[in-house]
């Protein structure tokens, strides 16, 4: 199946290590939008069940009980 117009194959990226979370690599694809010459959506994502969404997972849950500490404090 070849890729839809405008978009690349995807790929995958290696960001630099998380202080926290280490290592993480994700997959993206960039498309090109049609609305105006020069504009891309880029998506990322991960494998699913791989040691890289366990640890988004986990960076998430961090993110989301200080949320919850700010909105109970308001």
């Amino acid at each position: 199946m070849s890729p839809a117009r405008g978009t690349a194959p995807p790929r995958r990226l290696q960001a630099p290590d998380h202080p926290l979370a280490g290592q993480l690599t994700f997959n993206y694809e960039t498309m090109e939008l049609a609305a105006d010459e020069g504009l891309y959506l880029i998506v990322c994502g991960v494998a699913p069940g791989s040691r890289d969404a366990e640890a988004l997972n986990l960076l998430a849950s961090w993110s989301a009980s200080a949320s919850a500490r700010t909105t109970s404090k308001n």
